[in-house]
């Protein structure tokens, strides 16, 4: 593919114009929303984006998070593309994305797909969790693994456990769900981590996260109760109320920075580029 230059900072406002579209729709639709991830990190400890993050993540208790999926889209600027397994059929992610089609961000665990590859700020669910229910977790916890191993197989090759373990577990998936489709896999994995109401659970649970394992970031809901609001680039967020234990759990040391070789975006991509539209480097089937 063609090489076209880009400046984070520049990629980073592309984001956050996102997120403003976002958050206005929260108003409107009176949703409740918390700062995630690195974008809580940055909120408090650069009042903005860290300098060398890449990306914005957003989560929503799951009542809040499944409103914004059935309203938000006909609220939004045109350009914008609220993305999920069900919008976009190839889309192989349990949780929504908000894309700017107008510009283009491939990665290339992507790359292959028929999607939208616009730049995106990532939107999460929340659900409820039960820690005293061991064995049934124990379960679902597995189930996850499971459903999660098809997916990656049949989109993520690259991806593919070389442990005795995870080959075990995949020959084990294959028996079980290789004939199922990824909507159906999802809808499977959406299933467990909507087993228990957000309102109704003393603990909650991104269970969507990509990068940990499934049910490894549980909080105690008191972490967030209303939020509160913190400064973020030219604009106020809303990040969970007790956001220090939040971070500690997350990330431990967290106002400590990274080695200065750790400090990169942590997406791959194939092609960026902020001025013109993914379709222009794709062919669409």
């Amino acid at each position: 593919m063609e090489e076209v230059e880009f400046n984070l900072r520049n990629l980073q406002l592309v984001e956050l114009e996102i997120l403003k579209e976002f958050i206005k729709i929260c108003k409107i639709l009176n949703l409740r929303y918390f700062m995630a991830g690195g974008s809580v990190l940055g909120a408090v400890r650069h009042n903005g984006f860290i300098p060398w993050d890449d990306d914005i993540d957003i989560i929503m208790p799951r009542e809040d998070y499944d409103k914004f999926l059935q309203k938000g889209q006909a609220l939004m600027q045109e350009k914008y593309f609220l993305q999920t397994y069900e919008t976009d059929p190839e889309y192989t992610m349990g949780y929504a994305k908000i894309r700017n089609s107008e510009t283009t961000f491939i990665e290339n665990s992507t790359k292959n797909l028929n999607i939208n590859h616009g730049i995106f700020i990532d939107v999460f669910p929340l659900d409820g969790y039960k820690p005293e229910q061991k064995i049934r977790n124990l379960i679902k916890k597995e189930k996850y693994r499971l459903y999660s191993m098809q997916i990656d197989k049949k989109y993520y090759t690259d991806h593919k456990s070389k442990s005795f373990k995870g080959k075990i577990g995949r020959i084990i998936s294959d028996i079980i769900y290789g004939r199922k489709s990824i909507h159906q896999l999802l809808m499977k994995k959406e299933k467990i981590a909507k087993k228990y109401k957000y309102d109704e659970s003393n603990f909650i649970c991104p269970f969507f996260d990509p990068v940990k394992e499934p049910l490894a970031l549980v909080f105690p809901k008191t972490y967030f109760e209303d939020g509160i609001l913190r400064k973020f680039e030219d604009i106020e967020v809303i990040i969970p109320k007790n956001y220090d234990a939040f971070l500690k759990q997350h990330y431990g040391d967290y106002m400590k920075l990274p080695p200065e070789k750790d400090r990169m975006p942590h997406h791959y991509n194939q092609i960026i580029d902020l001025k013109r539209g993914y379709k222009n480097y794709i062919n669409l089937k």
